[in-house]
């Protein structure tokens, strides 16, 4: 790769996420023989339909497992939200401005049961979860956090069936004719930031709302949960806070 290859991808990916997403490419991903690299930064920033009161967030214990609790700030509001409830889990759903986009938050009723409960849950039984769309009067107890997390993806591309792009049988003659070309690296970078005016990560939606009685539920994320940014119906970005 020519000299300041590098920092051109970096500045890129850095302008196109708001300065959320730095340093995606490192100096070892690259040598003199590079040619190309497939990189992807998802950028969403989101305000929450009914926001925190800043004033409301306390510190409070959070149980990483059964030997470690920290403390960890934790936001609070009572307001309509999408939820659903059963004898394994919780899962709250919370909408931006426009309630076009939304964040869902699974939590497991066991609060180690989370490893148990992914394992059992697979992605149509969540969408088919998502879409029951009851809204209840919920008291939200949910942690600020900000989670980053780089992945490198040529080995679960190759297994996705793209193992030709990263050898010297790839053909991208649609991009330069003049020297053959393959993947080198292929390098993922996610990061995800919630507090009490909205989120910034990668995007997230949802319809057909129906509201249910007046009755009143508590939601208190006070053990690891997963997080769902979702747009029709489909999974855009999703974590798992853990500490």
């Amino acid at each position: 790769m020519r000299p300041g290859g590098q920092a051109t991808i970096n500045n890129f990916v850095k302008e196109a996420t708001h300065q959320k997403i730095c340093d995606l490419i490192t100096p070892n991903s690259l040598d003199k023989n590079t040619r190309l690299v497939l990189i992807n930064a998802l950028y969403f920033k989101g305000t929450w339909a009914v926001t925190f009161n800043s004033k409301s967030t306390v510190e409070a214990k959070f149980h990483v497992d059964e030997k470690t609790i920290i403390e960890l700030e934790m936001m609070h509001l009572k307001a309509y939200f999408i939820y659903f409830w059963d004898t394994q889990l919780q899962l709250l759903g919370m909408p931006y401005k426009g309630e076009k986009e939304f964040m869902f938050v699974l939590l497991p009723k066991e609060r180690f049961g989370l490893a148990k409960l992914l394992a059992h849950l697979d992605g149509k039984k969540l969408v088919e979860l998502i879409k029951k769309r009851c809204k209840y009067t919920v008291k939200v107890e949910l942690p600020k956090f900000t989670l980053e997390a780089t992945h490198k993806l040529n080995t679960p591309l190759t297994n996705m069936g793209m193992a030709t792009a990263f050898t010297e049988s790839a053909n991208f003659g649609g991009i330069s004719a003049n020297e053959p070309l393959l993947i080198s690296e292929a390098v993922h970078k996610a990061f995800i930031e919630v507090n009490e005016e909205g989120t910034v990560a990668a995007a997230a939606t949802a319809k057909n709302v129906r509201r249910s009685s007046s009755e009143e539920y508590r939601f208190v994320a006070d053990h690891p949960f997963c997080v769902f940014l979702i747009r029709d119906d489909t999974v855009l970005f999703s974590a798992i806070f853990r500490k």
